[in-house]
């Protein structure tokens, strides 16, 4: 079964309910994770990494040219990521309008494409927004770009981007990309500075942006079903954050329907997650498409749960 699409109103286009995410950290993975992804159905991806890791950009662009798809994918960037002084072991603030263009100016290069689909920019407060808003504007105006997603911003912040886009008339975000959407509750975020979604969750709504959600054991709780992978068990309070008595009823219906489905209690937790009233697509990492998981994942994407299984997991209509 191909992997489903969901259709992102503000670009008019139908996007897989996975995204590709090719990892900066094991460039090996990023051929057989494309070729895989790409035949499960998947048509978008999610490049982040930064500083000298750019080779996820370098072979993302040597394999969407060598097998002739960029006009079938959607490509998401990160921009403006913070730069590291490694002589005096301190992030450099790059939240600004030249960091716009030299990050666009460098994955048009590395990618070898002539537009970015979706620009996705990290927060960086207390910076000013309005400069790096508008130099997002001209680069779309320029052809450069065709929208842009807004990640780690706080509702404060988030709703003076969405107030310069009423007022200004400078193009709205598309979405916002996450770590913190889940069906399980954290009592914490990820990382400290991240910001816990509930927090935005109005604003999303009430706007109609798209939550392109970061999705994998770590980030869906899936300690609370035992079987997490390894690199969720790293640090104590990856798990930890998850022990809340409220998600004892949440995990028994996850494991209800787990059975009743013959699914795994993995692929009822993700699409729970994307079981949501505005569209969410899930940000999966390729290093795992090949395996057995990937294909875990890639059903997942694709159920629909009725009325009577909504109530068993809680999730309101």
């Amino acid at each position: 079964m191909p992997l489903a699409c969901i259709r992102i109103p503000s670009m008019g286009c139908e996007v897989s309910r996975l995204v590709g995410n090719p990892s900066s950290a094991d460039p090996r993975t990023h051929h057989a994770g494309l070729d895989a992804f790409h035949r499960g159905g998947g048509n978008a991806i999610y490049l982040h990494g930064e500083g000298e890791e750019t080779h996820s950009r370098i072979e993302t662009g040597r394999w969407l040219a060598e097998n002739r798809l960029r006009d079938q994918f959607m490509i998401q960037t990160v921009i403006c990521h913070d730069g590291w002084d490694e002589a005096r072991q301190l992030p450099i603030n790059r939240f600004h309008a030249e960091g716009v263009t030299q990050d666009i100016d460098r994955d048009l290069r590395l990618i070898g494409i002539d537009t970015i689909d979706l620009l996705c920019l990290g927060d960086h407060p207390p910076s000013p927004i309005a400069p790096v808003i508008e130099q997002i504007a001209r680069e779309i105006e320029a052809g450069r770009s065709r929208g842009y997603t807004l990640s780690n911003f706080s509702a404060d912040r988030l709703a003076e981007v969405l107030d310069l886009s009423q007022t200004n008339g400078r193009p709205k975000p598309v979405g916002i990309v996450t770590t913190e959407l889940s069906h399980a509750v954290a009592d914490a975020p990820l990382w400290q500075e991240y910001i816990p979604f509930d927090t935005i969750e109005p604003l999303v709504q009430q706007h109609g942006l798209c939550v392109f959600a970061h999705i994998g054991d770590l980030t869906l709780g899936q300690c609370l079903f035992g079987d997490e992978d390894e690199f969720a068990r790293l640090r104590p309070n990856w798990i930890s954050r998850w022990n809340l008595d409220r998600n004892a009823a949440i995990v028994s219906g996850v494991r209800q329907l787990a059975v009743e489905r013959n699914l795994t209690t993995r692929q009822i937790n993700l699409a729970a997650t994307l079981t949501r009233p505005y569209p969410v697509v899930g940000i999966v990492n390729l290093s795992n498409t090949p395996s057995q998981r990937g294909a875990e994942l890639f059903e997942a994407a694709g159920i629909a749960f009725t009325d009577d299984e909504l109530e068993t997991l809680r999730i309101e209509r």
